[in-house]
């Protein structure tokens, strides 16, 4: 989806803020264990982009938490940048 399409069918921008008490009321606290996989487009338009969804995972979860969010899907054939295979 367009940026200009996201920002449209969004009623206000999503914030850290915003996005660290829906979080809380999915139930997620600190110290929690969490695999995170989302279109950041599916979460509407978000001020600060992918950084403010990490922060707010970071404000909810806390400092030492442990979270995972895989770079991309399982059958993506362009491995990141510097990924290696398992042997």
């Amino acid at each position: 989806m367009r940026e200009a399409a996201i920002i449209a069918a969004t009623a206000a921008p999503r914030t850290r803020a915003t996005l660290a008490a829906d979080l809380r009321a999915l139930g997620l606290r600190t110290g929690d264990v969490v695999l995170v996989h989302c279109a950041l487009s599916t979460l509407g338009w978000v001020a600060g982009g992918a950084a403010a969804v990490i922060h707010a995972l970071t404000d909810v979860l806390g400092e030492a938490a442990r979270w995972s969010c895989p770079p991309s899907p399982a059958t993506s054939r362009t491995p990141p940048a510097g990924a290696t295979r398992p042997s």
